[in-house]
C-alpha cells in the first residue's frame, strides 16, 4: 500500500475514485488542496520536484502551490510558483485561497519582497506575507510589506 499522501477524485457516491497525482516517495507530501471556484481544477501545496515529473524524484525543499485538472485530463500537475529555498522553516503555501470568482490566488509566503535587489527567496528580518497571483501563477505581487518580526500567515478569501 502506498502511504504517501496523493490528491484523489471520485463521484460524490464514493465510486470511480482515481488518483490526480501519483507521488510513491514518502519524503514528498501533497496536502491542502482546494477546488478553484468553476470546479475544472484542485490546486493543492506540495513540495513536488520542479524539473522532474518522476513520481519517485527527490522533493523540492520548499512546498509549492500546483494545480491540475479535477477531470484527470492532466499527467502532471503545474507548479504556480517555484521557489527552491524554504520560506523561514515554515510549509511555504500551507494557507492559500482562492477569489469567490476564480480570478486570483492569495497566499502566504515568507520570500523576499524585493527578489530583484538581491535575488535572494528568503526575507529580511524573518517575516510572512499575504501575497496575491493570477490562477495560472502569473503576477505575483505582495499585498502586504511587513518587514519586522511580525506575520502576516492565514489568507481566506470571504464570500463577500
Amino acid at each position: 500500500m502506498n502511504q504517501v499522501p496523493n490528491i484523489w477524485v471520485m463521484d460524490a457516491d464514493g465510486n470511480q475514485s482515481k488518483p490526480l497525482t501519483h507521488l510513491k516517495t514518502k519524503a514528498m507530501n501533497t496536502t491542502f488542496s482546494q477546488w478553484s471556484p468553476d470546479g475544472t481544477r484542485i490546486t493543492f501545496s506540495s513540495d513536488m520536484n520542479l524539473t522532474d515529473p518522476d513520481p519517485e524524484a527527490t522533493a523540492n525543499p520548499a512546498d509549492n502551490i500546483w494545480s491540475i485538472a479535477a477531470d484527470g485530463s492532466e499527467t502532471n500537475p503545474v507548479a504556480l510558483t517555484s521557489l527552491t529555498t524554504p520560506d523561514l522553516n515554515w510549509s511555504d503555501f500551507v494557507i492559500f485561497s482562492y477569489s469567490p470568482d476564480g480570478t486570483a490566488i492569495v497566499f502566504s509566503s515568507g520570500r523576499d519582497l524585493d527578489p530583484a535587489v538581491d535575488g535572494a527567496n528568503t526575507p529580511p528580518n524573518n517575516t510572512q506575507n499575504i501575497w496575491i497571483m493570477d490562477p495560472n501563477g502569473n503576477g505575483e505581487m505582495p499585498l502586504t510589506r511587513l518587514t519586522e518580526d511580525q506575520a502576516d500567515n492565514f489568507v481566506l478569501y470571504g464570500n463577500d
